[in-house]
């Protein structure tokens, strides 16, 4: 069996080499190179193709993987929002995505974000490198006591609701599909609503997948029901939040801070050098010029043992496809 692998970064591939050298009847090839309209010929005469997504894959494109007949499509991620599913299914591909490569792993990061924004280490350590070691303007909060609102309460979520409640705060949560024993532990408390969640936490920390009903749930509207001085932490996607409207939160003051590892128009810019280069994206001009917002480039997932998963989970869902027909990691389109 051979597997074509797109978009492959370097410390993916010690990890590729180590399952190549586990499974030596399956053939591995790699490139770093995305997926394209172009490359997609690369494909030819493999039999399942795996990629990390930064592009759309659409239609066209598994309309020649089905003629090249290949019909299994791995993503070695949890998203796949940019996939034309519709056209997966008639051209009988199979999809699967890695849903949980290390929940840990983001839940510490949101944490760690937090806990940036309420002790103010942006400021203070630029104090300090400028060697000013004066205490003024750098009073900070404390978690503990603080009402955080989890947005999702999957893998990742659920180990974030443990940790913030580890350091004293009363966690509250909306899921569409609440899990019961996260509730009847004490460990968090379900709101019937994000309007709900909104209008009560002080913290809200995101981790759920994007869909068109969450699609911009941070907005105008939305953050007038917010309590002044909220922080909000972005670790899961970034349409999730209008940034113009995040913006004009902060410019007011009602909102005191906020965290984005991901952001709504990231493409361009995240994963590259712009060093010396002008970013013409404003609204990421102006939130990356603010001593109360940090901007991370969609890092929070990058761990060693969540690379090592990334691959090891998305390649054994193509070999249990193409074994069995199926994987619980199937995408359900």
């Amino acid at each position: 069996m051979k597997i074509i692998m797109y978009s492959v970064r370097s410390e993916e591939q010690p990890f590729i080499d180590i399952y190549a050298a586990a499974h030596p009847d399956l053939q591995i090839e790699t490139h770093a190179e995305v997926l394209t309209q172009e490359n997609i010929e690369w494909a030819k005469g493999s039999d399942a193709v795996c990629i990390l997504p930064r592009g759309p894959v659409t239609r066209d494109m598994f309309a020649r993987l089905h003629a090249f007949g290949i019909h299994i499509f791995a993503t070695r991620s949890v998203g796949y929002e940019t996939f034309d599913l519709v056209a997966a299914r008639e051209f009988g591909i199979t999809i699967t995505n890695v849903p949980s490569y290390s929940p840990s792993a983001i839940a510490e990061f949101a944490v760690a974000l937090t806990l940036d924004l309420f002790r103010n280490t942006r400021s203070l350590y630029r104090r300090v490198e400028q060697q000013n070691f004066v205490w003024q303007g750098l009073m900070g909060r404390e978690i503990n006591g603080q009402t955080v609102g989890i947005v999702g309460t999957g893998h990742i979520g659920a180990v974030a609701a443990k940790a913030f409640a580890g350091f004293g705060a009363q966690v509250i949560a909306y899921d569409k599909y609440p899990k019961a024993e996260l509730s009847e532990s004490g460990l968090l408390t379900y709101v019937d609503s994000l309007d709900e969640l909104f209008a009560a936490a002080d913290i809200i920390s995101f981790h759920c997948p994007l869909t068109p009903e969450n699609t911009g749930c941070v907005n105008d509207d939305s953050i007038k029901l917010m309590k002044d001085g909220v922080h909000i932490i972005n670790t899961a996607r970034g349409k999730l939040i209008d940034s113009k409207a995040l913006l004009a939160g902060l410019r007011s003051g009602k909102v005191a801070g906020a965290a984005l590892d991901v952001y709504d128009n990231e493409a361009p810019y995240y994963g590259q050098d712009w060093n010396g280069k002008e970013i013409e994206d404003e609204t990421l001009n102006a939130f990356l010029a603010m001593d109360n917002v940090l901007i991370t480039p969609h890092v929070a997932f990058y761990t060693h043992v969540a690379i090592q998963n990334m691959v090891d989970i998305a390649l054994n869902s193509v070999l249990e496809v193409a074994q069995t027909g199926t994987s619980r990691n199937i995408v359900q389109g």
